[in-house]
């Protein structure tokens, strides 16, 4: 792989990973809102689990995708 092709890649991790990031933030969002709005307690704790996961699916992500990022620019 060439410094340029490698430039390229690099540069386009992050702009890949904000895009997937916004997209994950919509289901979390509507989740939260959910839970805002619930109003039994059996409501609650469904929009509960929900962002649980949803936060999960992101920080796993966000943590991966890091390490990649990292891994990506070591020597």
């Amino acid at each position: 792989m060439s410094a340029m092709q490698l430039n390229t890649a690099c540069s386009a991790v992050p702009m890949a990973r904000t895009m997937v990031m916004q997209m994950l933030a919509m289901p979390e969002k509507m989740a939260l809102t959910a839970f805002t709005m619930a109003d039994t307690m059996e409501l609650r704790q469904d929009a509960t689990a929900e962002l649980k996961e949803w936060r999960s699916i992101r920080q796993n992500l966000d943590r991966s995708t890091t390490l990649a990022f990292r891994e990506a620019h070591l020597p």
